[in-house]
């Protein structure tokens, strides 16, 4: 598909990116989310670009179903072995991060944008 310009990609392209995320294991989310930042370049193109003439294929495809999500948590034995790895790891920054996610339930991206705030 890359090779292609954006007014010849059809539905039947990215019925096959599914079609070989799902072969790759991928879940039925993360692909949705996949075809969906797809569908906002299309979009893009056409308000941004000026591409009006542009059909976005995103529109006519059949989505994966939403998952359940996943709710698990770490058995004792396991949180005993993690901690032990932390322990282990010499950057204390990395250490204080990792417990910070684990107590706040952040996310990389979240705890990476965080700035102290500026003092007047």
């Amino acid at each position: 598909m890359a090779k292609l310009r954006l007014w010849q990609l059809t539905p039947m392209h990215f019925v096959e990116f599914r079609k070989q995320r799902e072969a790759d294991g991928r879940a039925g989310n993360t692909i949705r989310l996949d075809l969906s930042l797809i569908s906002d370049l299309f979009k893009t193109a056409r308000l941004d670009w000026g591409l009006l003439y542009l059909e976005n294929p995103i529109g006519l495809l059949s989505k994966p179903k939403q998952g359940k999500g996943r709710d698990r948590r770490l058995s004792a034995d396991e949180a005993q072995r993690f901690e032990r790895a932390l322990q282990a790891c010499p950057k204390k920054l990395v250490r204080l991060a990792v417990l910070f996610a684990i107590h706040t339930a952040a996310r990389q991206g979240e705890i990476l944008r965080l700035r102290r705030p500026m003092l007047i």
